[in-house]
């Protein structure tokens, strides 16, 4: 076999040694392999170690016998994120594998290298040390021969030998036709997907399935490092004993080495943040994964019946050793003893037990540890007993139904106030607008809407939470769910002549116009909601009625201040701000799941749709990208296109208006006269289904893959839908839905020549549907009333720089940057535009299309007006952390795209963590 002795050599120091001395011998009989895994092991995991074993048992009982597995970390000179300096990285390695191994082997040669070095090459100087200086395997019989090397993989990586443009063609065939892969399954990775393009070598590539699944990563390890979460158990204990003498992967951590001691020590006591996991189960009775968010350890999985598709959330494992520990938990449960959950405005165990909850604020006078304090304990434990009484005991007048109850006046939700909080807020008293009284609103997980009169509209009615007294009120039951929580069907009679509001402290009142004020137009800097139309009322109503949609909102209103605002302040400040950001978010994951459990558990085969559970899962995609640490975003967005699907498809029930109000927007009925709450419900369901299409076709820009929801874009984005993107982020259905059809045609590759005839048919399709968007927005300016015109041509605007966008991307979808005079034609129009047109302002709307122009233009001139562009205060909004990557981005590109063939792979593969918002 021939392989590159002479880079090998000159590539090899004068002092090296090969490890061999955990070689083992083979038998006589049996054919000798060398598994060779090549990566960045930052750090090593359980999962690095069991593919070794998993090829084993593979190799085993296909003939060969394998004599040695060597780990060989990449070089430094490889640049990648959150890659540990060599030394470090073969340190834990060794450490890994000695203890875990008698046949394991860590080779420094790749490490040490000054200079990144290709895959093929560290297979060429395996070979060369074994079967050229060594002089091959010994037997068990004192004889040698010639030994296999074999590259062990993820089947991931296998992927990316499918697509184009990301390995060198020399370099594919070298590996495959000379040296074979074993490729162990990875989770979410489709086996003929990762061979589309590998046909000619299917058959020196050996696929290992995983008998027991196991999805840990590197990735996830230094995502949990950073957020101050236990790793026990996913990596070796002498890996995270060094990683934790040596203070890696905990970026921003102002401790030093010495104090990372002291940390490993106490490191099992470091509390768990909740959170979930979003899973598919298809007809076919298989659970697809749609990812796993790194809060959490999975271990149990709620299923769902097979007959339809449906997102929903895993009971997570939570450590409550931060809980029980909190100094943090409301006052009640302090004096108790208790675990508290932290849950504003009140705790779930105190709401559950219907005893008062005394928040979180200073510390109440009566706790004195005297006689006050003892007093208000035996309190407690008098309404705790009378609580538990009337659990066991169902009341007479219950089982007669509501109609016989006598009329009683309803109490107050029992939260002691602060001495910073006012009275609370008063109701709404608008006249009946004919909108449903009974809905449920936001379905299941939700509180209960309390009315005012029956003339209370519903639709601006807040969540509102058990009081102690409602077992024998005539507007509230006691809940059958876990945590206290209402049963979808706990909703108050119309004919209630009382309400009760829960009340909003000062805090969260002022986070909570923070987010409609500051956070929402920075997130859709194009959105423009018209004021007759009712401007964003319909998204503090469904704040007002969605907990998960309540936390999120706080916490990213936090986690703004705290970037922004609280930037100077002091570090006593920060952190205060920064635990404040963190409970909102937990209580915005923990609500997410209870609602989802309680959606499927109210009923089993057609649960409710929630659509504030929706926007909450919207906000958690644009907060997990804003902070720019990983691609935690695509987790999210799956789960919100396939709760978008199920909504859309009929999978899900509806309450009475958002029925009617999916009704009006896929048959784009106009909104004349309509009440008031329907008209919320349009909205609604008009903003959030343009802002799941929208991310879903963003994401798969970067992602390079089809966007998820395709299949519903004629009926979603076609011309007789209500659904309006513009409205939304600035650009036309028609243009966006033509960004998507090229993503599809750059997932799906062609591999022979009616394949390149489909692809041709549909290039020439787009191009000219993106003709005819451009001559629809130029009519646009041809308005004459002076407010209409106005509107359109930011509309107009905003919709041309993503037309021009677009075809550049057709471009370079399909003839990479070959072609230089026709990319140099297709930027100048689009530069020329930029420059003539577009204000600063727009910029922060326009991410998208400005990278796709930015990876194709060629004048130093345009390079520095993109320079300029994505380092301008209008574009890096303290919010979007993940922008400033971009310029970087476009640097590497201009400086490689000259060379060989690149193409919009060789992009992806720099930016498919981003998304472009």
């Amino acid at each position: 076999m021939a392989y590159d002795r002479a880079y090998v050599q000159a590539h090899t120091p004068a002092d090296y040694r090969f490890p061999s001395q955990r070689l083992t011998k083979c038998p006589k009989d049996r054919e000798p392999i060398v598994l060779l895994a090549c990566g960045s092991f930052s750090p090593i995991t359980y999962l690095h170690l069991r593919m070794f074993s998993m090829a084993q048992d593979y190799a085993a009982s296909v003939g060969f016998h394998v004599v040695g597995g060597i780990l060989s970390p990449v070089s430094d000179n490889y640049k990648k994120k959150g890659l540990a300096p060599a030394r470090h990285r073969v340190e834990m390695c060794k450490l890994a594998a000695e203890k875990t191994s008698k046949w394991l082997i860590v080779d420094p040669w790749e490490a040490n290298s000054p200079t990144y070095i290709p895959t093929a090459r560290v297979l060429d100087h395996v070979n060369y040390e074994i079967n050229e200086v060594m002089g091959g395997i010994e037997c068990t019989d004192g004889t040698r021969k010639p030994c296999r090397i074999v590259l062990l993989a993820g089947l991931d990586l296998i992927q990316t030998m499918s697509a184009p443009g990301v390995w060198e063609e020399g370099d594919l065939n070298h590996i495959l036709n000379n040296y074979g892969v074993f490729a162990v399954e990875r989770t979410g990775t489709e086996t003929s997907s990762a061979l589309a393009n590998l046909k000619q070598w299917e058959h020196n590539i050996h696929i290992i399935r995983q008998v027991i699944t196991n999805d840990i990563s590197s990735t996830k390890i230094r995502l949990l490092l950073k957020r101050n979460m236990t790793i026990d158990y996913l990596i070796p204990d002498d890996v995270i004993n060094y990683i934790y003498e040596h203070n890696l992967y905990r970026d921003g951590d102002p401790s030093g080495e010495s104090k990372g001691q002291d940390i490993a020590k106490n490191n099992t006591a470091t509390a768990a943040v909740r959170g979930y996991r979003f899973l598919v189960e298809r007809p076919d009775d298989s659970v697809a994964t749609l990812g796993r968010i790194p809060r959490c350890l999975i271990v149990s999985q709620c299923h769902y019946a097979p007959s339809t598709s449906l997102y929903i959330v895993a009971r997570a494992k939570v450590d409550m050793s931060g809980i029980l520990r909190s100094k943090q938990g409301c006052w009640t449960c302090r004096l108790r003893k208790k675990k508290c959950d932290e849950a504003r405005p009140q705790c779930s165990s105190c709401e559950s037990l219907r005893i008062t909850c005394h928040g979180y604020g200073p510390k109440p006078q009566w706790m004195d540890g005297g006689e006050r304090e003892q007093a208000m304990i035996e309190d407690f434990k008098r309404k705790i007993r009378t609580t538990a009484r009337q659990k066991r005991q169902k009341s007479p007048l219950a089982a007669r139904g509501p109609d016989h109850r006598p009329h009683q006046q309803q109490q107050p939700v029992l939260i002691a106030m602060r001495p910073e909080v006012p009275d609370s807020v008063m109701g709404n008293d608008d006249k009946n607008d004919g909108s449903d009284g009974s809905r449920a609103g936001d379905g299941a997980g939700t509180g209960t809407i309390i009315h005012s009169s029956a003339t209370s509209d519903t639709s601006a009615a807040p969540f509102h939470h058990s009081s102690a007294s409602s077992s024998s009120s005539p507007l509230t039951r006691p809940s059958s769910t876990e945590g206290g929580r209402p049963d979808c069907e706990d909703y108050p009679s119309r004919n209630s002549s009382s309400f009760s509001i829960a009340p909003v402290n000062a805090r969260d009142s002022m986070l909570l116009m923070h987010f409609l004020d500051q956070v929402i137009p920075a997130q859709y800097p194009l959105y423009r909601p018209r004021p007759l139309d009712g401007g964003r009322g319909w998204l503090l109503s469904l704040l007002l009625r969605s907990k998960s949609l309540f936390h999120g909102a706080l916490a990213l209103s936090s986690y703004h201040r705290l970037i922004s605002i609280l930037a100077g302040a002091r570090p006593a400040c920060r952190a205060l701000a920064a635990a404040r950001h963190q409970q909102h978010l937990e209580s915005c994951l923990r609500e997410v799941r209870c609602t989802m459990q309680e959606m499927t558990r109210a009923n089993a085969r057609s649960p409710e749709f929630a659509p504030g559970t929706l926007m909450s899962v919207i906000q958690l995609v644009l907060s997990e990208a804003f902070t720019g640490e990983a691609d935690v975003w695509r987790m999210h967005l799956c789960g919100a296109t396939e709760m978008y699907r199920c909504a859309m498809e009929g999978s899900t029930r509806h309450a009475k208006q958002t029925e009617e109000a999916l009704a009006i927007l896929r048959n784009n009925i106009p909104l004349e006269g309509e009440a008031a709450g329907l008209c919320e419900n349009v909205a609604s369901m008009r903003f959030i289904s343009s802002a799941v299409l929208w991310l879903d076709i963003v994401g798969s820009v970067t992602e390079g893959s089809e966007p998820r929801l395709l299949s519903m874009h004629d009926l979603n984005l076609g011309t007789g839908s209500g659904i309006r993107l513009d409205e939304v982020m600035g650009c036309q259905n028609m243009v966006m839905a033509q960004i998507a059809r090229t993503s599809a045609l750059h997932a799906a590759p062609g591999t022979n020549d009616l394949d390149d005839k489909a692809r041709n048919v549909q290039v020439a399709d787009i191009q000219e549907a993106l003709c005819r968007a451009e001559q629809q927005i130029l009519a646009l300016l041809q308005e004459e009333h002076e407010p209409q015109r106005k509107e359109n041509t930011a509309i107009a605007n905003v919709s041309l720089v993503f037309c021009h966008a677009a075809r550049i991307y057709l471009h370079l979808v399909m003839n990479g940057f070959r072609d230089r005079d026709t990319l140099h034609y297709l930027v100048g129009v689009a530069v020329a535009y930029l420059r003539t047109e577009i204000s600063p302002d727009l910029t922060a709307g326009l991410v998208c299309p400005l990278f796709m122009i930015g990876c194709a233009v060629v004048t130093t001139d345009d390079q520095e007006l993109f320079r300029t562009t994505f380092s301008s205060h209008e574009f890096l909004n303290p919010l979007f952390q993940q922008r400033t990557r971009l310029l970087p981005i476009l640097e590497e590109v201009w400086r490689e795209r000259w060379k060989g063939e690149y193409s919009w792979s060789n992009v992806v593969r720099l930016s498919r963590d981003i998304l472009l918002v």
